[in-house]
């Protein structure tokens, strides 16, 4: 099954006080872009974090959000008890020079954001990197099901597209006889006109007139693009990343049907290459999205 390259997961992995969180949010990408975002302190385990991603993931722009709940934090609190002293002196000093009753308080004193600070505690890198990657395995697995899901949708448009796309080449081939017949015809009466008054050497003519109607025939075109119809429908079930491989068979059909619309010269044939290119281009548009 096809993956799709959009998804979405968000994955919260508790180990005693410690509580980690990763969102991963991906969208389509010809190539494979990651973006993560760590606390500072965390930066050297982004190396680690990229690694595991290219493991899963072969294309799309994916960002990687890393955070922590914010557990217990009053055993990490203290008092500027120094800062807090200074501020009270110059609090008591304003009171005073401005003749105020009121005596300086606690409450006054926290209003300053510097008196109470958070010493957040010294921690081991890889010991964190265990809690990180388990969380990080379980937000993956989640955003690979999700862009599986999609996957599957896309796959199913496109593949429905295909068997309409089979429906108008059927046409087509059943309007091959006529037009070689008609080609001939004109061509025939075209020659005749034009040299009326002249002898003709009929096995000439004949000859000139089968080069020019085998220029018209569109059979090994239509050969090609059924086989690059079927091609892109057995992709499309399979397993392996297939997005630029059925970018590629997309561009070769429409080269067909393009030929095909020439040397047909045929009204009937170029509606339905028209409505063929049609179904292409919503195609095309649908498989940017896969991986």
């Amino acid at each position: 099954m096809p993956q799709s390259m959009t998804g979405y997961s968000r994955s919260e992995l508790k180990n005693g006080e410690r509580e980690c969180i990763i969102e991963t949010n991906s969208v389509n990408n010809r190539f494979l872009d990651i973006s993560v975002r760590l606390p500072k302190r965390l930066i050297e385990i982004d190396s680690r974090i990229k690694k595991k991603i290219k493991t899963k993931f072969s294309r799309g722009t994916i960002d990687i959000n890393v955070s922590f709940g914010q557990g217990k934090k009053e055993a990490f609190l203290t008092a500027d008890l120094e800062t807090a002293n200074i501020y009270k002196k110059i609090l008591d000093n304003l009171r005073a020079s401005l003749g105020l009753k009121e005596e300086v308080n606690l409450k006054d004193l926290l209003q300053f954001k510097e008196i109470i600070k958070y010493e957040a505690p010294e921690e081991n890198i890889d010991e964190l990197w265990e809690i990180i990657e388990k969380t990080l395995d379980i937000a993956l697995q989640k955003l690979e099901e999700n862009r599986l899901i999609e996957g599957a949708a896309l796959q199913e448009d496109v593949l429905g597209r295909i068997q309409t796309i089979l429906k108008k080449v059927e046409f087509i081939k059943g309007q091959q006889n006529q037009i070689l017949c008609k080609t001939k015809e004109k061509l025939t009466e075209k020659l005749s006109n034009l040299l009326e008054n002249q002898e003709l050497d009929q096995g000439r003519l004949l000859q000139e007139v089968a080069f020019i109607v085998n220029r018209s025939d569109i059979s090994e075109e239509i050969v090609r693009l059924e086989h690059h119809l079927n091609q892109f429908a057995i992709l499309s079930k399979g397993q392996e990343p297939i997005g630029r491989q059925l970018e590629f068979l997309t561009q070769e059909m429409v080269r067909e049907v393009n030929t095909i619309s020439s040397k047909a010269n045929n009204y009937e044939v170029s509606q339905r290459v028209v409505e063929i290119k049609s179904e292409l281009e919503k195609i095309r548009e649908q498989i940017q999205n896969i991986q």
